[in-house]
This record gives structure tokens, sequence and C-alpha cells, in this order.
């Protein structure tokens, strides 16, 4: 009862879409380079209903042949970051390249995933101190995932850094969730 409409510029051609469903895992992780969020999305979405092994084999040959000149190295690297999350699976040396490479959103991209490894609280406290107040966001929501009292005890540090409202605001949730609170109120009643 309606029309669907494509909008485009003047003299601009339609872009084909990515073969997605049906394509091959190999044909998938080129999709993580696209531009468009979307295809990428779409793609890793498909790739969690594939075998698990076969997926986690491919992307770690399709993770080293990346080009390490490439200006998007980082965001590949992210996007295959999500991928092995979105698959259970976990590449520790992947994750700690990232949390230490020089491009802030890619450490903060990081970063947010810490909150599923919960044991190395270290790497918080270290992104707490971070110069980028995008990666300093990620770790206090992380530690809120995490919430132990190891995790409150490494995010304290924020505080004593310049905050943009978006901090401000990600530190007030965090400090105020449950899994947190409990930490830093058992503190105050001792007091």
């Amino acid at each position: 009862s309606g029309r669907i409409w494509r909008v485009v510029p003047k003299g601009a051609e339609l872009q084909e879409p990515p073969k997605i469903a049906g394509a091959s895992v190999a044909d998938l992780l080129e999709n993580l380079k696209a531009r468009e969020y979307r295809y990428r999305y779409w793609t890793r979405r498909e790739l969690r209903e594939r075998d698990r092994a076969e997926v986690a084999s491919a992307l770690d040959s399709w993770v080293a042949a990346l080009d390490k000149n490439d200006p998007r190295l980082r965001h590949h690297q992210v996007e295959a970051l999500w991928v092995y999350r979105g698959i259970n699976e976990s590449r520790p040396a992947l994750l700690d390249e990232l949390l230490n490479c020089d491009e802030p959103l890619a450490r903060g991209a990081a970063t947010q995933q810490l909150r599923h490894s919960m044991a190395d609280v270290g790497q918080l406290a270290e992104r707490a101190k971070d110069e980028s107040q995008i990666v300093r966001l990620e770790a206090a929501n992380a530690a809120s995932y995490i919430g132990t009292r190891a995790a409150l005890d490494a995010i304290l540090p924020i505080l004593d850094q310049p905050m943009g409202d978006h901090l401000k605001y990600a530190m007030t949730c965090s400090l105020g969730s449950a899994a947190l609170l409990k930490h830093w109120q058992a503190d105050a009643d001792l007091k």
C-alpha cells in the first residue's frame, strides 16, 4: 500500500549490496571491510549462524593476511574482534594489540570487550588512565559489567582526570549500577 523510494544524488550509481545469505565464509569476511555499517552488521549476524570452528579458522587466516599498511587496518581488526566475540572465541593477542594501538577509537572498541574478560582488571585499570575520554568511558562501562571491587578500584582514577559530559554520565551510571554501588556503599558504611 506504499512505495519504496531510493533517493540518490543526480548522476550517482546505485550500489549493489554484497551477497550475504549463501555466501562463503571467505566472502563474508571480505564484507567486513565494507564502509557501510549495515553490510558489516548483517555479515556479522550471518557469521554467528555458521559453523564456529570454520569461521574461527577462516577468521584467523583473514586477520593474519590483513595489510599492515592499510589505513583501515585497525577498523578491520576491530571487526574481527567483534566476530570472534559473536562466535564465543577470544584472541588475547589481537585484543592486546588493539588495547595498545595508537588509534583511540580502536582502543575504545577493544576496551569495550574487557567486560567479557572479568579476570583482566589490570587492563581495565590501564584504560581508565588513557588519554582518550572515549577509552575511559568504555572502561567505566566495562567495570559496571564486571561488578567486582577490583573493577571499581580500577576505574576510580577516571575521577581525577578531565571529563566531558558523556564521560561524566558514564561514570554516574557505572558507579550507580547495582554491581558497583554495593562496593562503594560498603566503604561509606565503614567510615
